[in-house]
């Protein structure tokens, strides 16, 4: 049992550190690819995820609290 538990956490790990290198890969050749280009698109990307975090901070948390439990059970199709 702890050998597969160790066995998953090198996968995991081994999964994480190529994940991580490619993405630094890829970054870096977009950056040499596009120049300054490349800063305009992550700053793009970045008012975006917030965007998207400030829109769920308004709505979707505020919606999501709102219905009980019992509503919740009332959603689905009766069989």
């Amino acid at each position: 049992m702890k050998q597969q538990r160790a066995s998953r956490r090198k996968e995991t790990f081994l999964v994480l550190i190529l994940g991580i290198g490619l993405a630094f890969v890829v970054a870096l050749s977009a950056l040499m690819i596009t120049g300054r280009f490349f800063f305009a698109m992550l700053a793009v990307l970045a008012g975006m995820i917030v965007l998207g975090i400030l829109q769920y901070l308004v709505w979707g948390w505020q919606m999501e609290h709102r219905r009980g439990p019992a509503r919740r059970e009332t959603m689905h199709y009766p069989r």
